[in-house]
């Protein structure tokens, strides 16, 4: 067993890290997670382990540490972490064609009655293609990717892009808007539902189903689109991870001959690597450097 050397850092978020370098596990820990309960520094340490040896991480170990990691007390220190120590790179509303507050503006005042108190908003620093815009509840900020700033997309695109990320702006921590709470004012003025129905363009139905169901549990978080998700190795899965445990440097390829000639199984690649992603198994491809690995809990 290799020596452990275990250190509580001020990182900006609750990611940790654990590696294997010269003989020795060297751990890293957020500075949040130093009062945590004992479970949860278990479950942690099994987490960074299994991943590190590419070992099958259980459900309980899994479970009870997003439980701790999710709470409103975490949840709220995490939030003044990256308030405090997190840093944001701020450029400027105005773009070379389109002004982001302009934008912002009339899009307020279009569907939310201009009650929306404004954030700061900036165009990014690079032409982001991956990450076209989010909104940063520790900053209370809006970015959106500067391939938007140009005149041959049009103005409705950047409006649209601009709204996705006003909506998040809906259920961020609590700040004001001429001295009420943003989120106090979004509730206590709800529109009714054929009339947001109409506003927003959705259908009737939906809106209302929605409405009711935030009355009813009040889960304002979208639902999971599609059917469960299956695959027709379910029935294997005992058998795939044998392999896994028995021969850990199988490769998908072997894994997939494996099902074909003992089980008479044929599946894609992708239907085997899905499985194994869904089941924790998954490796991420590394360059080639000296012997070293890094995981990580999230």
């Amino acid at each position: 067993m290799p020596l452990f050397d275990i250190r509580f850092r001020r990182f900006t978020s609750l990611n940790t890290t654990i590696r294997l370098r010269e003989g020795r596990l060297h751990v890293s820990l957020s500075d949040l997670l130093e009062a945590a309960p004992e479970s949860v520094h278990k479950a942690i340490a099994h987490i960074l382990l299994a991943k590190l040896y590419r070992k099958p991480i259980a459900r309980s170990h899994s479970d009870r540490y997003r439980r701790h990691v999710s709470s409103e007390a975490v949840s709220r220190q995490a939030e003044q972490i990256r308030q405090t120590r997190g840093r944001k790179r701020i450029l400027t509303s105005k773009g070379h064609c389109y002004d982001l507050d302009e934008i912002f503006e009339r899009l307020n005042f279009r569907f939310f009655h201009g009650l929306m108190g404004r954030p700061v908003l900036t165009w990014s620093e690079h032409h982001a293609r991956r990450l076209l815009g989010h909104y940063d509840a520790a900053h209370n900020t809006i970015m959106v990717s500067r391939i938007f700033d140009r005149v041959v997309l049009g103005v409705f695109v950047v409006r649209e892009q601009v709204v996705a990320s006003q909506v998040a702006t809906w259920t961020p921590p609590r700040s004001t808007v001429a001295g009420v709470g943003r989120s106090d004012t979004v509730r206590t003025r709800p529109l009714p539902a054929r009339r947001a129905a109409a506003q927003f363009r959705i259908g009737l139905a939906t809106a209302i189903r929605w409405v009711h169901r935030v009355r009813q549990t009040g889960d304002r978080t979208a639902g999971r689109q599609g059917q469960p998700r299956r695959s027709k190795l379910d029935p294997h899965r005992d058998y795939i991870l044998g392999l896994v445990e028995t021969t850990p440097d199988m490769t998908i390829s072997e894994m997939l001959d494996k099902l074909a000639a003992e089980r008479d199984v044929y599946a894609a690649r992708a239907t085997l690597w899905t499985f194994l992603d869904r089941c924790g198994l998954t490796f991420k491809k590394r360059p080639r450097t000296r012997p070293s690995r890094t995981a990580r809990t999230s």
